[in-house]
Formats: C-alpha cells, structure tokens, sequence
C-alpha cells in the first residue's frame, strides 16, 4: 500500500495476509543494510535494532499512509511529500510509474478515497503526527534478533 525509505530505515504500510512477516522481510531489510554500507563505505550493523509491526484499526489505514509519506518532511529532507521519489506518494499521484507489488488502487479504497490521486491530494495537504498514528494503533510487536515475534496473547492493544 504504501512506503518510504529513509537514510536509516524503511516504512511499509501492508496488508496483513498469512506469510508472517519475519518471513519476509530479512530479504528488504538485508539488501537496504548492503545498500546502506555500500554507500558509507562501512560495515557492520545499519540498524539498532530488528523491525517492529504496527497493527493499525481500519480506521486508521488514512493516517498510517499520512505519516509514512510525511516522514522525509519530518526528517527535514524534503519540504512536500510530493518532493521526494523515496516515497510511493509520486506513485499515487501519477507522476511516478508505481513498482508492479505497489496496489495503490486498494491503497486509495482502503483509505476511503475513490483515486490514489484523491489520496495523493489528502496527504499532501494533511500533516500526520506520531500521536495521530498512535490514537489508530491497536498494538506494537518488535521483533527480536532472532526474527520471532511474542506469541499472539502476548499481543495486548495499546488503545481501548
């Protein structure tokens, strides 16, 4: 649905599906370590820590994508969502060509919008803030080096 990648970590904003995500994502999370290192001309670790699931209400799918393409204006390294190609926002906008794996159609339909350019529109005029994004969390999960996550019961909500 959507994403951003930051000089030290990567937004994913996804649809929850039966491959867990540790499963997954040592693929990304290694090739955007190599990447990282590369350009430094460094090596060793890249992150301080392993990838954390955000579990978000349906509700609150809008304000997750809101945040993620805002997250480079956050960071002080592009003044606009729109100014920045290492976020999806161009894509929904149509002014980028979108990765094949990138729906922005349900993306839009998820955050209630009938275009991704409608949602395009909403977040480029919206700023979304952690307390936003923390109001439509249901729960945290980080995941420990191992790449395991806590059993599901262990997965209390953050919000009544």
């Amino acid at each position: 649905m959507g994403y951003a990648v930051m000089s030290n970590h990567i937004h994913l904003a996804l649809l929850g599906g039966e491959m867990p995500l540790v499963d997954w994502i040592r693929t990304p999370h290694s090739l955007f370590g190599s990447w990282v290192n590369g350009r430094e001309q460094r090596i060793g670790a890249v992150f301080v820590r392993g990838p954390k699931l955000y579990a978000v209400r349906p509700d609150g799918v809008t304000r997750l994508m809101g945040y993620i393409h805002h997250n480079p204006v956050r960071a002080q390294v592009a003044r606009a969502p729109n100014e920045t190609d290492w976020t999806s926002h161009r894509s929904y906008a149509g002014v980028d060509a979108s990765p094949r794996w990138l729906d922005r159609e349900l993306g839009a339909a998820l955050c209630n919008f009938a275009t991704p350019a409608r949602l395009a529109e909403w977040i480029s005029g919206t700023r979304v803030s952690r307390a936003d994004l923390d109001a439509v969390t249901e729960y945290e999960v980080e995941i420990d080096e191992e790449g395991g996550a806590p059993h599901a019961e262990a997965l209390v909500p953050r919000t009544q």
